[in-house]
């Protein structure tokens, strides 16, 4: 198994992205690819990634992004897209992290993970009829809408997918093309927000995320914490 790591990037949150790109020290191979989705980061800051982390393979991804892209976190399937297309992807496992989340585990004991479940992502939070809007359920064309609604929502700040399974492959697959519908993604009048009680709440990529585990029917029954949450020490 090879790893590839894609983590966003933008100006205002480099400090955190800096601490996440940190956090893979001693944890993966030296010279592991780590792909940042430059989001408009500034020229001494790409300086400073190039000079302070020789222990990985700092590559940029510099897409041009509409504001539908940035709104709905779309950007995330783009660079799984980028790395699909660009890559002659074979063993490859690939692990997205937010730019506010930390490695905690070693390579070794991701890939033991990745032996039991070929997908793993943040942990339930809530449920869907909370973060996810009745019309993306309806559009990816689930049967028992109630059924999906009353189930546990899955997080997506981070994602870790061995890609050299055909489950991978499905759920990954999958996430990139229901992404592209701006229905599903991002349906008309919703919004991402913390109100659970409104119907129009919806968390974009991770509501598609959440309902494309559920689509490939993959068992998140369990969960450890091989990442931190955005910033916390302990998750």
């Amino acid at each position: 198994m090879k790893l590839i790591i894609v983590i966003p990037a933008i100006n205002h949150f480099f400090n955190e992205l800096q601490a996440s790109i940190y956090s893979l020290n001693t944890l993966v191979p030296i010279g592991t690819p780590v792909y940042i989705f430059d989001n408009g980061l500034t020229p001494i800051q790409l300086t400073l990634l190039e000079n302070n982390f020789k222990f990985v393979d700092i590559k940029l991804i510099d897409q041009k992004l509409t504001l539908m892209d940035r709104k709905s976190y779309r950007f995330k399937s783009l660079a799984f897209d980028y790395l699909i297309k660009t890559n002659k992807l074979t063993d490859e496992v690939l692990l997205y992290m937010d730019s506010k989340t930390h490695l905690k585990y070693h390579w070794k004991e991701l890939e033991k993970m990745l032996s039991n479940r070929p997908v793993w992502s943040g942990d339930k939070y809530g449920f869907e009829h909370e973060w996810t809007n009745i019309k993306a359920i309806e559009k990816m064309g689930f049967d028992d809408i109630e059924k999906i609604q009353n189930m546990h929502h899955l997080q997506a700040w981070v994602m870790l997918i061995d890609y050299n399974t055909q489950a991978g492959k499905n759920v990954l697959n999958d996430y990139i093309h229901y992404c592209k519908d701006d229905e599903i993604i991002y349906p008309n009048h919703t919004y991402k927000g913390f109100d659970t009680a409104d119907p129009l709440n919806h968390r974009q990529d991770q509501s598609v995320f959440s309902l494309v585990i559920k689509k490939n029917n993959v068992d998140f029954s369990s969960w450890v914490p091989f990442v931190s949450h955005h910033n916390t020490m302990f998750s």
